[in-house]
């Protein structure tokens, strides 16, 4: 990967039954559950990208090399680079908070199998899904 590629890092959090998702403010329906995550700012990579959002947007603090590549691929819709990240909630330090009212309705684990349905209608990226089940 080029430092200079702009991308966005979604992260993946979960339990052995549940994911960590956000409810989004800016999205006007049903379905408004995302992944925490967001752009690179600078030169960041990946894993320090997802660092930053998840603390910004949760609470919660991850070591970079707790983080692990799931996959990239385009979005679908916009056609920009997404790139998702996977931990586990173990490895997770701080206390859970919704950090950006303002963005989100609230942060919170979720059962894996309500996420999937509701998020995607069961069209799941398949590394994400695999890190799922």
């Amino acid at each position: 990967m080029n430092i200079h590629d702009e991308f966005t890092a979604l992260v993946i959090v979960r339990t052995p039954e549940s994911v960590l998702v956000v409810e989004r403010t800016d999205w006007p329906t049903e379905k408004n559950l995302s992944f925490p995550g967001g752009k690179k700012e600078g030169n960041e990579l990946p894993f320090d990208t997802a660092r930053r959002e998840l603390l910004e947007e949760t609470g919660l603090y991850v070591e970079p090399n707790d983080f692990r590549i799931l996959g990239q691929r385009q979005h679908p819709k916009t056609c920009k680079k997404l790139i998702y990240l996977s931990t586990h909630f173990w490895r997770c330090k701080g206390v859970l908070e919704n950090k950006e009212p303002e963005k989100h309705h609230s942060v919170s684990f979720e059962s894996i199998d309500e996420v999937v349905e509701k998020m995607w209608q069961n069209n799941v990226f398949p590394p994400v899904l695999k890190f799922l089940s």
